[in-house]
């Protein structure tokens, strides 16, 4: 995708949220795609709207996790990938396997 469509697509996003403040699924589509670009403050930012619009839901749970880890925030990855496995997670994806992988990462 060029960058003009990664505009498009943004401001298409950010369109939808300002017409429905309430869609999850806007803030979620803005959260990874700010994730793809980079933009790792307006990408937290957005997964926690998508967790505290729909506290049920676990996939923004499970992409926050990859976020804070890449940043080097374990304490907050396994924060994530915690609440991730209560919720229930996604049976393809191994919450557990990605806990222990977090735990080994912590300093002693």
């Amino acid at each position: 995708m060029r960058v003009s469509r990664y505009a498009e697509a943004e401001a298409s996003h950010r369109e939808a949220i300002r017409l429905d403040p309430k869609y999850a699924d806007a803030h979620y589509g803005l959260a990874c795609l700010l994730d793809k670009l980079g933009k790792d403050a307006g990408a937290e930012a957005s997964y926690r709207e998508v967790i505290r619009l729909d506290p049920k839901g676990a996939p923004a749970h499970w992409a926050l996790t990859t976020l804070l880890e890449k940043r080097d925030d374990v304490d907050g990855a396994i924060v994530e990938i915690l609440e991730y496995i209560r919720k229930g997670g996604n049976p393809d994806d191994d919450g557990e396997e990605r806990l222990a992988e977090l735990r080994a990462k912590k300093p002693t």
